[in-house]
């Protein structure tokens, strides 16, 4: 006998990334934006003020924490040369874990050396960012 299926909706989903993330990430605020049209309402969510200046520690941390602690230990690869990056060192600096990260051989030398600085083991491959996200994927 098989078990019944499971229906599991999307707000069932961002529920418990909500739970993974609520130890870590920051609350940030949500602020009212002057509109151009004074009938218009719009609001910016000061991801700024987020750990590592932006919303991406978001979806690393939410990937990361999902991973069974075995796979951290064993290191996540990742491709980027910016915020995706940064956020994947924080994430792994705050729970725990090895990372990754492949670049393309034009990568800033500053961008280098803070995604090394913040912990990742840093792989150049020569190429242009796709290929090293490729290499990444391959790894």
């Amino acid at each position: 006998m098989t078990a019944a299926p499971t229906l599991v909706t999307l707000r069932d989903e961002i529920r418990a990334a909500a739970e993974r993330l609520a130890p870590y990430a920051l609350r940030t605020p949500v602020v009212p934006a002057r509109a151009l049209d004074p009938n218009d309402r719009a609001w910016y969510k000061c991801e700024n003020l987020q750990r590592t200046g932006s919303f991406k520690i978001r979806g690393a941390l939410n990937k990361i924490l999902s991973l069974p602690a075995e796979a951290r230990a064993r290191g996540v690869v990742t491709s980027s040369t910016g915020n995706h990056g940064l956020a994947v060192a924080e994430a792994l600096r705050l729970v725990g874990g090895r990372g990754t990260i492949v670049v393309s051989a034009g990568a800033s030398a500053y961008k280098v050396g803070k995604l090394a600085a913040a912990g990742l083991e840093v792989v150049t491959h020569d190429g242009d960012p796709m290929a090293a996200e490729l290499a990444a994927r391959a790894r």
